[in-house]
């Protein structure tokens, strides 16, 4: 049973021969990775385990490799992005040996390498900005169908449609309750990852509706009287705030004050000031913080707290043994008595992968991040109102940075992650900003 997973990339290949590489990518690909769970993976001896979304972009990363690599236009982020795949294997080759290593290097290319390609070398060269923003906001929209499953019957959707198809797995419930309702995790497998995921499609809506992206209406059903732009938006946002996930909301707060600079007469002035601000935000909250956690622990918010504040000192010992390759991912320090952190990222990825891989994944972040600043502060004043990109993209990294200090980059958020980050190296490397449907 396990070769269901395998039918997305048959679909893809038959998609690819009768219309194109970019058909696959919105329609097979997106979908599998924003709807399906990738809890669910194809077990065959031999052969690496690979969820739904893995099994969609394999002939569709591979064939566009193939056939436009002499067409690319090459950048210090594909270095980047690259070295992080090779560390990843190299690092756990050097922890676990060749047969992991192997492993490691498969999903880091189906997880970081790809969704990097493709998104550099699709979405901007093929005139598929606002097709793709699109329908990532709206395949993010349709998760309500799995919120109200959740609400109604405190099960997943996703367990229902799969179990029986994949003996022995199951789609991570996370339904303990927090202020006395359940979190959700839809699609993502954990609560905060879905956070994560609806922050960012949120970012990309509200683009599309500053841009006026959007039809006023859904064409087939419309509810309420209120604009399709709205309905996704409000839909998006209860999902995030059933996530109950405190990382991304906080994430979402800082991202929304950062981009409401976009619908500023002076954009220049207005994040610039809006940055300080933060600053200053993030240097009271840190004081605030240092306070809090020295106070006793008596409830499960503050033990939480300083929990991820004491992360750190936890892992200094482990992370000064191996400082260059770390632990990798089966020789984890476990057996000092350490559970598997995945409270913060940047914490995670040291102790996986060392200072290097850490260094890297640093590097990306913040070029990007850097590069985009230099963008907004750039040009003449854009109208509508909101449609300069840069200004998303960079709410968007805000996001990113501010969620992995309480998560871990896993399953369909690290996607997410290059995919936005090779669609944001293509729209620096152009010179568009408004593209009309």
């Amino acid at each position: 049973m396990y070769v269901v997973a395998y039918l997305p990339l048959i679909i893809a290949l038959i998609v690819i021969e009768l219309w194109s590489v970019e058909k696959a990518f919105l329609g097979i690909y997106l979908p599998c990775l924003l709807i399906f769970s990738q809890s669910f993976y194809a077990k065959i001896e031999g052969l690496p385990d690979i969820s739904f979304a893995e099994a969609a972009i394999l002939p569709i990363g591979l064939i566009f490799l193939l056939r436009k690599m002499r067409t690319w236009r090459y950048s210090l982020m594909d270095v980047l992005v690259l070295a992080f795949v090779l560390w990843n294997a190299i690092a756990e080759y050097h922890a676990a040996g060749y047969k992991q290593a192997q492993n490691v290097f498969f999903m880091s290319v189906m997880s970081v390498l790809f969704p990097y390609v493709l998104a550099k070398g699709l979405i901007e060269r093929r005139g598929l900005r606002i097709k793709f923003a699109k329908r990532l906001a709206f395949l993010l929209f349709l998760n309500l169908i799995d919120v109200f499953h959740s609400v109604v019957f405190d099960w997943s959707i996703h367990d229902r449609m799969w179990r029986h198809v994949f003996p022995g797995e199951s789609h991570a419930m996370w339904f303990y309750h927090r202020f006395g309702l359940p979190r959700l995790p839809v699609s993502f497998n954990h609560p905060i990852l879905a956070g994560v995921a609806m922050a960012v499609g949120y970012r990309i809506n509200r683009w599309l509706q500053w841009s006026k992206q959007w039809e006023p209406r859904f064409k087939v059903w419309h509810p309420i009287n209120m604009s399709k732009a709205n309905i996704i938006n409000w839909v998006l946002l209860v999902t995030l705030i059933f996530s109950f996930a405190r990382g991304p909301w906080g994430a979402f707060l800082l991202s929304s004050f950062l981009c409401g600079a976009a619908l500023s007469r002076k954009p220049r002035l207005s994040l610039i000031v809006r940055i300080i601000g933060i600053a200053l935000m993030v240097l009271f909250g840190w004081i605030l913080v240092e306070w809090y956690v020295s106070l006793p622990a008596t409830t499960e918010f503050r033990e939480t707290i300083r929990f991820r504040w004491e992360l750190v000192s936890h892992y200094r010992g482990f992370i000064s043994e191996k400082p260059i390759f770390g632990w990798g991912i089966t020789n984890w320090p476990i057996k000092y008595g350490h559970l598997r952190s995945v409270d913060n990222y940047f914490v995670y990825l040291i102790v996986l992968r060392g200072f290097v891989g850490f260094g890297i994944m640093v590097a990306i972040m913040g070029s990007m991040m850097l590069r985009l600043f230099l963008r907004c502060m750039k040009g003449r004043l854009i109208k509508p109102l909101g449609s300069k990109l840069a200004f998303t993209f960079l709410s968007i990294y805000v996001v990113f940075v501010v969620s992995f200090m309480t998560v871990w980059m896993d399953m369909q958020i690290a996607h997410i992650f290059f995919l936005i980050t090779g669609w944001a190296e293509s729209y620096l490397m152009s010179k568009k900003e408004i593209v009309r449907s």
